[in-house]
């Protein structure tokens, strides 16, 4: 569940239940993640979750991708600039025939997208 941090500078923070949402933890994200405006979960079929962050305004078209532990509360940066539809879809896809792969564009400094196999 995203939770309100800020309304003034539209930031939410991640907790996460195990229970059926009778309790509810704070996730961890690595410590120089200061703002994070929305998320997407993007896959757990392998026990993990990886999961799109968006840091800055939506008009980007960037987020990180984010792997975590087996619990869901502690995450690894697994890949920078991820590309975005302004519609918020993040450009990652599963690999079903191959567990734990995933393909994903990140947008370069020039806006251009580049494919990334993770």
């Amino acid at each position: 569940v995203a939770r309100l941090t800020s309304v003034s500078a539209q930031s939410v923070h991640l907790v996460v239940s195990s229970d059926g949402g009778n309790a509810f933890r704070e996730t961890r994200l690595p410590a120089e993640v200061k703002l994070e405006r929305s998320y997407t979960i993007l896959d757990t079929s392998e026990g993990f979750v990886v999961l799109h962050v968006l840091h800055g305004d939506a008009s980007m078209q960037v987020g990180n991708l984010y792997v975590s532990d087996e619990k869901g509360l502690d995450y690894t940066l697994s890949l920078v600039d991820n590309a975005r539809s302004r519609f918020g879809d993040a450009d990652f896809e599963v690999v079903r025939s191959i567990p734990g792969f995933y393909l994903a564009n990140i947008r370069g400094s020039d806006g251009r997208r580049r494919g990334r196999a993770l």
